[in-house]
């Protein structure tokens, strides 16, 4: 058990949070997207740049809950490792997140529950344990970057321009897609052994609503791991009755 434990938190080290999806494709809409925290409406059509996406983070945030499907590439010790995270985030009653992280397909997920500031862990046992946030700085560093807003933060931070693709649906929510442009995937890769068609660059935002629905970055098989964290995260549901408690 310890070995798995500190091959996990291994793994977790290393990843350095920096991804697309099935999806139903349909004809480019004209109609403007809804705008969110004051930021122009998007009209679908037009290219975005980075702050669009951080709107649009935003807008997601601002929902009172939400769930997520997250798939990760990074380097492991040997080769690529994918991870997959499945969650939810709530705002109200309480601010809170839930997730279950799946390491190696087949294992016991690593398990992550924190409502305001108490957080309950579990290692692949199935015994939680639970800390204090202010005393778990390490363990929130383990855990929270592979969430909405540490992942995102690479695409929202930097001057990015993305190109409108298309309308499409992801999980029945209406999207405008749109692909980090030639010039930006070129000098993002240009560092790396990766061609830009090996770079995840990808936004969706909900053509009702302007908020995120799917965000795809970075190296996104194993074959392609860098140091960088690879991913897609997915949003599955919005506004949901989906509960986060304390464990038994």
């Amino acid at each position: 058990m310890l070995a798995r434990v500190t091959a996990f938190l291994v793994l977790i080290v290393i990843l350095a949070a920096c991804g697309g999806g099935s999806t139903t494709s349909q004809s480019p809409s004209t109609s403007a997207a809804p705008s969110a925290q004051g930021t122009p409406p998007v009209v679908t059509g037009d290219a975005i740049d980075s702050e669009t996406v951080g709107a649009a983070v935003a807008a997601l945030q601002a929902m009172e809950s939400w769930t997520f499907d997250v798939s990760t590439i990074t380097m492991g010790l040997e080769t690529g490792v994918r991870t997959t995270i499945t969650g939810t985030e709530r705002n109200a009653p309480q601010k809170a997140v839930k997730a279950s992280h799946v390491p190696v397909i087949g294992d016991p997920p690593f398990q992550y529950i924190r409502i305001e500031d108490d957080i309950w862990f579990d290692t692949g046992t199935g015994t939680f344990t639970q800390v204090e946030a202010a005393e778990a700085e390490n363990l929130i560093d383990q855990y929270e970057p592979y969430y909405l807003t540490g992942l995102a933060q690479s695409a929202v931070d930097n001057d990015f321009q993305f190109e409108p693709v298309g309308t499409e649906v992801i999980n029945t929510i209406e999207a405008m897609h749109y692909r980090l442009s030639e010039e930006d995937l070129e000098q993002i890769t240009e560092t790396t052994e990766l061609s830009p068609d090996q770079w995840g660059g990808d936004v969706w935002i909900a053509t009702d609503g302007g908020y995120l629905v799917q965000l795809a970055w970075g190296p996104q098989t194993p074959a392609d791991a860098l140091l960088t964290t690879g991913f897609i995260y997915t949003v599955t549901d919005v506004d949901c009755e989906c509960p986060i408690e304390p464990p038994a």
